[in-house]
Formats: structure tokens, C-alpha cells, sequence
């Protein structure tokens, strides 16, 4: 959200509503892609949690926390929305509703479940008005944004947490309750997942492997002002002493398709000369491109 907030205000005020639906689907898509494994995951586990972690005595929280794990994805999903949409885009009215109705519905479902299911029942009063907040909000901005395209994400993370929920309950079988099962079933857990989503060719994992890796290192001239050998890239240079510049760069591209495909690259250096006009304001005098390559 402190990322997100004023990024989707600035373009709000620019009217690029092209550029708030990239930015929200790509926080939708990163929430599921967390959601799904920490809530299946708490559910593998807490059965082989709870015994080392509270002791003797406590075998119902294992249930709650079983329970209390979807609001991972209901709260994930409810504060993209909210906080991060419907804040910054001046509809603070309607995120209120959604908190009332799901007071309300909370309330209710209170009366209802705690008399039959006692803690139980107030947890899962609590994951279903979690659940009717997102599903108001999500009623709100049905016109706003491509809710097909954010259920579209859903059933390969499902899918690929599904089957890490199996492994982990297959582990619990065998494993004592200890911190060392406990870790062993998160890395196992956590390895499937990625694994499962590798298969099924998930981009989001992709797009990780098609990123620019880039250092720039300026070397210096002997100098009375830095006594270091060389400057990292985004630092202001006096170009007197500047001795030569290395740059390592390494661009890695996967396709979830087989494609033909043919490309041409360069490296260009963009130069800016500046000065500050006072504590507020930068003067650009001179600008220019070299193609390093």
C-alpha cells in the first residue's frame, strides 16, 4: 500500500487508466500468488506446529489457525481494493460500506456461530465477513476493472497449493512435532509450489527470469574528493576525474511459448548535466547519448 497508494493517485490525476488497471492487476496477482500458498500452507502445517510452538494443552488452535488462514487471501484481496484502489481514486464512500457490511455481517454471524462452535465459530464468522467485504468491493469496481482477468490468476495458484497441502499432509504422517519438522515441511512446501507453477508455466514466475541484471561501476582518477576506487551507477559524477566506466549486464529471456524468434539489442548511455537552481529545482544544461555497444 505505501508503494502502490500514490502511484495509482498520480495516475489517477492523470486520467491513465490504462496504466491504475496494470498496476492493480499486477497487486491482485501478486497477493494471489502469496495468498494461496501461505493459506494452504498454515493449514499443511499447523498440526505439526502447534504442539512445539504452545505446548500441551492448546490441540483446538491448530483448528482456528486452519480456519483463520483463508482471511490471508480475503484481507490480501480486501486491501488491494480498498486501500490501494478505491482510496486513492476518491471513492473512500464506498470502502466504508464494504467495512459496515462486513461489521454487520460479522456481527450476526457471532450470534449465530459462537453458541454452536464457541472459538471456532467466531473464527469463521470473522473469515466470511472478511470474505463479503472483498465481495462487496469487488461488486464496486466490477465496472473498473477486469475482475475475469484477476479469477483467471486463481486456479494455477490453487492448483499448485493443492498439491503442496497433500505433500505436507503426507509429512505430518511421518514427522514428530518438532521446529526442524516444521521447517522441513515449509522448504519442501514451498519447493513444490514453485515447481507446480514452473509446469504449468506460470508467467509471473517467468517475468522474474526476463529481468535486466545491470552494475555500473565508475572508476576514478586519484582525487581529493572520494577515497573510493570507483562509484556505483545513480550517484552524480564530476567528469574531471572520472578514469572509465565498466558495465555488466545480463539479460535472461523465457518465453512460456516455443517462438522463432530474432532480436537485436544496444547499450546506451544517457548522459545529463545539472546543476541545482536552490533546494527545490534542477537545472538540466546539456544532455546526450552514447551507444556503449
Amino acid at each position: 500500500s505505501t508503494v502502490m497508494m500514490p502511484r495509482i493517485s498520480y495516475y489517477f490525476a492523470k486520467d491513465e487508466k490504462d496504466k491504475i488497471k496494470e498496476y492493480m492487476l499486477k497487486s491482485y496477482r501478486f497477493a494471489l500468488f502469496l495468498g494461496f500458498p501461505i493459506c494452504f500452507g498454515l493449514i499443511g502445517i499447523s498440526s505439526n506446529l502447534v504442539p512445539w510452538f504452545y505446548g500441551s494443552g492448546y490441540d483446538k488452535v491448530a483448528t482456528l489457525l486452519n480456519l483463520s488462514s483463508f482471511l490471508v487471501i480475503a484481507i490480501g484481496l480486501s486491501n488491494i481494493t480498498g486501500v490501494q484502489y478505491l482510496v486513492p481514486t476518491m471513492q473512500q464512500d464506498k470502502l466504508t460500506i464494504s467495512v459496515i457490511i462486513g461489521a454487520v455481517i460479522n456481527f450476526i454471524c457471532n450470534l449465530v456461530l459462537i453458541p454452536i462452535w464457541y472459538s471456532s465459530g467466531a473464527m469463521l464468522a470473522s473469515v466470511i465477513a472478511e470474505f463479503s467485504v472483498t465481495v462487496v468491493q469487488f461488486r464496486y469496481v466490477r465496472k473498473q476493472l477486469n475482475l475475469k482477468k484477476i479469477i483467471a490468476y486463481v486456479p494455477k495458484y490453487l492448483i499448485s497449493s493443492l498439491l503442496m497441502l497433500v505433500l505436507l499432509i503426507i509429512e505430518d504422517q511421518y514427522l514428530t512435532s518438532s521446529v526442524i519438522s516444521t521447517l522441513i515441511m515449509i522448504v519442501s512446501g514451498a519447493f513444490l509450489y514453485f515447481i507446480g507453477l514452473l509446469v504449468m508455466r506460470e508467467k509471473l514466475l517467468l517475468e522474474f527470469f526476463g529481468q535486466l541484471k545491470s552494475k555500473v561501476q565508475v572508476y576514478l582518477k586519484k582525487n581529493d574528493y572520494f577515497k573510493e576506487k570507483y562509484l556505483p551507477k545513480n550517484r552524480q559524477y564530476i567528469a574531471s576525474i572520472i578514469d572509465y566506466i565498466d558495465v555488466f549486464y545480463d539479460y535472461t529471456f523465457s518465453s512460456s511459448k516455443h517462438i522463432d524468434a530474432k532480436y537485436k539489442y544496444k547499450v546506451v548511455a544517457k548522459i545529463n548535466a545539472q546543476y541545482k537552481v536552490d533546494t527545490n529545482s534542477i537545472k538540466q544544461v546539456w544532455q546526450d547519448e552514447y551507444v556503449l555497444s
